[in-house]
């Protein structure tokens, strides 16, 4: 996979506000590493992942206005070798106000990865949601693996997650 510019989607150049920090070695750039219209390619050291290590990444995007919204994508990266996995699980919130959230229904959630294959794996998600919501605010909650797990010849280590590009729709 080449990294790719994209254009035409909601989220693109909209303010992120971080829980938690990306590391200082894999930003995308800052923090509108996620909605820069840039995904990240095959090397995850290509400036265009944001990397988190040990932390549980949860990012909000303002789009400044209410609009509708449909489908969301996500990218993530995994190279076990280098203790990047992909998530344990993801779940999406969304709110009008940025203080009342509510669970946004997918018609399915699969990462469809294998967290013990060797080799690096782009995963990108493409889900749509059960009805069409009106929001200001995606809040997309990210949880790691947390630690290298037992099988692994690194294991208790902390795990990574590398994530590109938040496509919304």
């Amino acid at each position: 996979v080449k990294e790719i510019t994209l254009s035409g989607h909601k989220a693109l150049y909209r303010k992120v506000e971080y829980k938690n920090e990306y590391s200082p070695w894999y930003t995308a750039g800052g923090d509108s590493g996620l909605v820069d219209g840039i995904t990240g390619s095959m090397d995850f050291k290509d400036g265009n992942w944001q990397g988190f290590w040990n932390e549980n990444p949860s990012v909000v995007l303002d789009f400044d206005s209410i609009i509708n919204v449909e489908q969301i994508e996500l990218g993530f990266y995994q190279y076990i070798n280098s203790w990047i996995f992909i998530p344990e699980k993801v779940k999406i919130k969304y709110s009008k106000d940025g203080r009342k959230w509510k669970n946004v229904k997918l018609q399915s959630y699969g990462l469809g990865g294998n967290s013990k294959k060797r080799g690096q794996f782009y995963i990108r998600t493409n889900e749509f949601f059960e009805e069409k919501i009106s929001c200001r605010f995606l809040k997309i909650e990210i949880e790691n693996i947390g630690k290298v797990p037992d099988w692994h010849e690194a294991a208790g280590s902390d795990a990574w997650i590398f994530m590109d590009e938040i496509i919304v729709r």
